[in-house]
């Protein structure tokens, strides 16, 4: 029904080595931290780039990289966290940036780490129904203004960036089966509460807090709720596994890769001694990039074709688990 024709991701400029960070905390093991989390190095967006810069610049090398006609685009999606404007939508200023033509549609998906998948749930329900004949798919994150310094479990995890993904339909490919869910009594799991018209910034918005755990944030940034968080991945993934087995045939042998949301390693880890993936099935690809939220699936994806390994006719199985909690896995050809 669809198929992926082009992955571009983006990068800004400043790379920061995970080892090199000030943790404010001497007296940790910030080594064993860091082999946990399985990142090395992060990239954060300079002053005045924002999500919407960094996925109108993937983009725009997607579209002179497959001399796309920006016409022949019918809709544009971009999942991301960031607000440029209160309001409207960043998905329009993105489409703003980019010139597009006022017969490409915008939709933004406000998903975290599954928005990908969604998305091309959502692109495939376009081609089922002719609605739509190519889609440009941007993620983006700016994360990493709103990281803890004293919050290791995400100061030396996340990272900024964006990817552009062009997907077209393709009446000869299989309807993908989709698996998925939420859990909205897990919202404050993971969040970021201040800065909203219910919560507006106060002189307590910066004021060091901590949970149950000893995880130290504030009220203006991020807040993850990590033994949650991965319980949660776990088991409904496995949930998810199940479902495609016994209600959409998917044999899992059968799957020549496993790309999972790059949240850490541990959890990856975790992922692959539960499910016995063999390692040459198995996809990491944080070291360089740590956890980019919406847009680890298709740096993978990225990463995993340069490198030659994977390759157009191989069945992958896509994953995520994120902020919600949302959650989805989808089976297809490559």
């Amino acid at each position: 029904m669809l198929k992926i024709v082009d992955i571009v991701p983006y990068f800004p400029k400043k790379v920061i080595e995970i080892s090199k960070l000030d943790t404010h905390k001497p007296e940790l093991n910030t080594k064993k931290i860091i082999d946990a989390i399985g990142v090395e190095y992060v990239h954060q967006s300079a002053k005045d780039e924002y999500a919407v810069d960094m996925g109108r610049k993937a983009a725009e090398k997607l579209i002179k990289k497959n001399n796309l006609k920006k016409d022949d685009i019918d809709f544009l999606f971009f999942a991301s966290l960031n607000n440029y404007f209160f309001i409207p939508a960043s998905v329009f200023f993105l489409h703003k940036q980019l010139d597009l033509s006022d017969k490409t549609a915008s939709y933004q998906l406000k998903l975290g780490c599954s928005a990908f998948i969604y998305g091309l749930m959502l692109i495939q329900g376009l081609f089922a129904t002719n609605q739509a004949k190519r889609v440009l798919l941007v993620t983006a994150i700016d994360i990493r203004n709103f990281l803890y310094p004293n919050s290791l479990g995400t100061f030396l995890l996340f990272g900024d960036g964006a990817t552009a993904t062009i997907i077209e339909k393709n009446d000869a490919a299989p309807i993908i089966p989709f698996v998925y869910g939420s859990n909205g009594r897990f919202a404050d799991n993971v969040f970021i509460k201040d800065g909203t018209e219910n919560f507006p910034y106060s002189k307590k918005s910066f004021k060091e807090r901590k949970d149950k755990y000893g995880t130290t944030f504030s009220d203006a940034t991020l807040y993850l709720n990590s033994v949650n968080t991965f319980n949660n991945t776990i088991s409904k993934t496995e949930w998810m596994f199940q479902k495609l087995v016994e209600e959409k045939g998917v044999n899992l042998a059968n799957i020549d890769f496993f790309f999972f949301h790059q949240s850490s390693l541990l959890t990856l880890k975790a992922l692959q001694k539960k499910f016995n993936i063999p390692d040459e099935k198995m996809i990491f690809a944080l070291k360089n990039y740590g956890n980019t939220v919406s847009s680890t699936i298709p740096i993978a994806l990225f990463d995993a074709e340069k490198q030659g390994k994977l390759k157009r006719g191989d069945k992958i199985l896509l994953s995520a688990f994120g902020i919600g909690f949302s959650w989805i896995s989808a089976v297809l050809e490559y």
